[in-house]
């Protein structure tokens, strides 16, 4: 029954990743680079030489973003503890 639990966190965390990523904004630059932000995660913005691997750097950025959240969360409750 646990390991049911986990795999549902799994699809949870993607489902997120990809609502997530659906909300990104794209913007070619003056130099042909493009950048993309994602407005409903601060911070979360990324560069790259085409579309493509923009796209890839931002969702690298974003699970960053995610970890980082969930791991200062986590080290803040110990603190208490």
């Amino acid at each position: 029954m646990k390991r049911q639990g986990l795999v549902k966190a799994k699809y949870v965390l993607t489902d997120y990743v990809n609502e997530a990523m659906a909300l990104a904004a794209y913007d070619k630059l003056e130099d042909g680079t493009f950048a993309g932000k994602i407005s409903a995660c601060p911070g979360v913005v990324a560069f790259g030489a085409t579309l493509k691997q923009c796209e890839a750097e931002l969702r690298s950025t974003l699970e960053d973003w995610i970890w980082s959240a969930s791991t200062g969360t986590q080290a803040a409750r110990n603190r208490r503890h």
